[in-house]
């Protein structure tokens, strides 16, 4: 089993890092104010936050805030402890849409900033459509591997990068021991 990917720059003056860059602009992960507006497109999340208004949740103040009860991505753990300190709990067990019926109240109060959509109302966030593939460190582009530009924050390794990885590493044993139990080599200059 082999893996290739190939990256085709055009002969120019620019150095090779620059050049891969700017042919992964496109794919940046990115918001407002990271990425030119005309990339952007509205990523609706109001159902998601509906569930979460209806969901049943439990929060336990242990060394920070556990959560149980549903998918809490965009809980603001800082809204819920200050709302559990309010009540003077350590333990609390709620359904938002009991404690703030109105969708819009319980999203400014509980959940991570978001927008709204100018047109239909939903609530979400202006991302590139392009960005989620950036999570997949297209060229190093994510990491920097490539590019020379290490970014702050992003792990160190990935199960596709330009770097290290343990999934290829994996890949790359399950392919060898194939190899060997087929019989098999690689074809004379192919690349893995």
């Amino acid at each position: 089993m082999f893996g290739l990917a190939y990256v085709l720059l055009p002969f120019a003056d620019i150095p090779p890092a620059e050049a891969i860059a700017a042919s992964l602009a496109r794919f940046q992960r990115g918001q407002r104010g990271d990425v030119p507006d005309e990339w952007l497109r509205f990523h609706d999340e109001t159902a998601h936050f509906r569930e979460m208004h209806e969901a049943r949740f439990t929060f336990t103040r242990d060394k920070g805030l556990r959560i149980s009860g549903g998918d809490s991505w965009y809980l603001d753990s800082s809204a819920v402890l200050a709302e559990m300190e309010r009540r003077g709990k350590s333990e609390w067990t709620v359904c938002f849409a009991q404690v703030e019926p109105d969708l819009g109240r319980f999203a400014e109060r509980f959940l991570r900033p978001f927008e709204r959509h100018p047109v239909t109302g939903g609530f979400g966030r202006w991302l590139n459509a392009l960005g989620e593939w950036d999570w997949w460190d297209l060229g190093g582009c994510f990491d920097g591997a490539i590019t020379g530009a290490p970014r702050h924050g992003v792990r160190s390794r990935a199960a596709f990068s330009s770097g290290p990885s343990l999934g290829r590493a994996a890949f790359e044993t399950l392919a060898n021991a194939l190899e060997e139990a087929c019989g098999q080599e690689p074809n004379p200059g192919s690349t893995c």
